[in-house]
């Protein structure tokens, strides 16, 4: 794991609701990504969170905002990394 995806995990973590889930428009602001204004920034989330989905990190839940994996939520899997 490369420490884009990392940080891509500690922000879902951070800014996900009750639900577990996270928006894209959260996450990128923790980041500090500009995903509605930059295109180079929208394609760095989204070649990010579908390699952490891949890879089984994260479950995309929704596109949003013309993004996707837009809603995440961290699997089971995701959730044991960042404990350890």
């Amino acid at each position: 794991m490369d420490e884009q995806q990392k940080r891509v995990l500690e922000a879902v973590y951070a800014v996900q609701g009750e639900t577990g889930r996270a928006h894209v428009l959260d996450i990128a602001e923790r980041l500090g990504l500009d995903i509605i204004n930059n295109k180079g920034d929208r394609d760095l989330y989204q070649e990010t969170t579908l390699g952490l989905r891949d890879t089984g990190y994260l479950d995309c839940l929704a596109n949003n905002y013309g993004v996707t994996c837009g809603i995440v939520r961290l699997t089971p899997y995701g959730v044991r990394l960042l404990g350890s």
